[in-house]
């Protein structure tokens, strides 16, 4: 007997989502990728191009086209219905339309796996910050430590770190984050997830304190490696936001050193929001500041020093007219 197809749907073609599909090119499985109408015509015409990379050594190439096996789609109707679906968009503006429309593709056995740069309802809701959230129960937490770039219709993935960390939410997720996983590790790397909440929590402010000083900086990793001041401004953003959740008994289990070395591992990486700012797009740094100010009991005097460099770096990004 055939095995059961898995249809999984992808929200957002950028240099992450089209990785994901590649990983996902495997037996019995079916993978929807949805874009935009430019970026849908661009790929249905060149196809996508993926380089798998190691720093500089070429791992492998291939190329992604419309297929039986990889859909790419600019719409979505009522003969969808997927088993998993990974949001990949940016996050800037109403970045939960996403959410709300792709609700409707969803049956009583879909599984989300919710953005990682931002803290999801599910997070809010286990702490008592929101009471309800788009998603209940199915939610699969995952993170990306993945360094990648897309220019036209060409993807490189210049270093992989962790790779793609996997984790139920709840009980009833476990068979089918195993299932994820399994898929990924054909291709690349899948640890399991210790705690989804303090994994989630520690990519979010890890995430938020590196895009904000290369922002400021307007450095690479190598540079920001070779900044002291650098350095000093992302260890005393981490502490600050850190002692937000110090009464949420949120088990911390990485220490920021760990965290700031992890993350300069990649020397040739650029943070994904100084790579966007310098190629006039908008940034997730404003939600994802939003995302962090919901932790309970956040006192602005707590977080001062991380404030004042926040309104800082965002003069610099709303003095630039040509953000798109």
């Amino acid at each position: 007997m055939d095995k059961k197809i898995i249809k999984i749907l992808i929200y957002g073609a950028g240099a992450i989502g089209f990785h994901l599909a590649y990983l996902f090119d495997v037996p019995n499985v079916k993978v929807y990728i949805y874009m935009r109408q430019k970026k849908f015509e661009m790929a249905m015409k060149k196809g996508i191009v993926i380089n798998i990379k190691d720093n500089e050594s070429l791992l492998e190439k291939c190329e992604i086209k419309n297929s039986e096996k990889i859909k790419f789609i600019n719409k979505l109707d009522n003969k969808f219905k997927f088993d998993y679906i990974f949001f990949t968009h940016k996050l800037v503006e109403n970045y939960r339309s996403p959410f709300k429309k792709v609700s409707k593709y969803t049956t009583d056995n879909t599984f989300i796996v919710t953005p990682c740069t931002l803290l999801p309802g599910w997070w809010l809701k286990k702490y008592g910050i929101q009471k309800k959230t788009i998603f209940e129960k199915k939610v699969i937490a995952m993170t990306m430590w993945i360094s990648g770039i897309m220019k036209d219709n060409i993807v490189t993935i210049k270093h992989t770190q962790r790779g793609y960390p996997i984790e139920a939410v709840y009980k009833d997720g476990l068979k089918a984050s195993i299932q994820l996983r399994d898929l990924i590790k054909k291709k690349s790397i899948s640890p399991k997830i210790k705690n989804p909440y303090s994994e989630i929590y520690l990519k979010v402010v890890n995430s938020f304190a590196f895009n904000l000083i290369a922002l400021k900086y307007e450095l690479n990793n190598n540079g920001l490696s070779k900044n002291k001041k650098a350095i000093i401004e992302v260890k005393k953003i981490m502490q600050e936001i850190d002692s937000l959740v110090e009464n949420l008994r949120l088990p911390i289990d990485q220490s920021i050193d760990s965290r700031i070395k992890q993350t300069l591992s990649s020397k040739k990486h650029t943070m994904s929001m100084l790579t966007d700012f310098k190629m006039n797009k908008k940034v997730e740094l404003f939600n994802q500041w939003r995302s962090i100010k919901k932790i309970k009991d956040f006192s602005i005097k707590k977080i001062e020093n991380t404030n004042n460099i926040f309104q800082e770096v965002k003069k610099k990004i709303k003095s630039n007219d040509n953000i798109i």
